[in-house]
């Protein structure tokens, strides 16, 4: 005998109701966490970090269509070669910001090019290392706001935004990708890495 049988009439009914709903939300959950977790492990497929038996240079971009607005001088910056900002997007109309660090090997960007870049990706590291940075080529770039790039004096008012979200490191290159968060960010420099390697220059 189940125990709604001992209910009246009409609160069976609502019962029944009520349990069929349940079993439909448990279904739709399940079925989300599924696809969740399909979608979680094709965004897995990419490395933050990866080696690359090839040596990029800022020609490697310009091979499919990243505009460069200016090169940093990359004294201070340690083991650093090059380091460029500039911009580039799918949609030509949706272009994002990017500063690319050349090293020269993947070995060297790895050892000290990941610091310096995780010091300046993300709101709270740059305000929380910005009295510290080693190098500060890319200071003005590094923040961002609705009217537009923001100088050093408005960086200490209270709507302080870090352009970069998060980076990448492929092969000797440290990429720093706009965002307004890590996931964002990564989502960006993804996009970067696969024109990247669909252009031929990939590894």
């Amino acid at each position: 005998m189940h125990a709604t049988d001992f209910l009246p009439g009409r609160w069976r009914a609502g019962a029944a109701v009520v349990a069929g709903l349940a079993a439909v939300l448990m279904l739709a959950l399940a079925c989300g966490s599924e696809a969740g977790g399909s979608l979680a492990g094709a965004e897995a497929g990419f490395q933050k970090v990866a080696p690359s038996a090839r040596t990029y240079t800022i020609d490697d971009l310009l091979a499919f269509g990243f505009r460069t607005s200016k090169e940093y001088n990359v004294e201070g910056l340690p083991g650093a070669v090059e380091a460029w900002y500039g911009f580039w997007g799918p949609d030509p109309y949706s272009r994002k910001d990017y500063e690319v660090r050349f090293y020269a090997s993947h070995e060297d960007a790895v050892n000290v090019g990941f610091e310096p870049a995780d010091q300046v990706t993300g709101t709270e590291d740059l305000m929380a290392n910005k009295d510290t940075l080693e190098w500060r080529g890319g200071w003005k770039e590094w923040w961002f706001r609705a009217s537009g790039i923001m100088t050093f004096s408005d960086v200490m008012g209270k709507h302080n935004v870090a352009k970069y979200g998060d980076f990448v490191i492929l092969g000797n290159m440290v990429v720093l990708c706009e965002g307004e968060d890590s996931g964002q960010s990564l989502e960006r420099c993804r996009a970067l890495i696969d024109a990247l390697r669909e252009s031929g220059a990939g590894g």
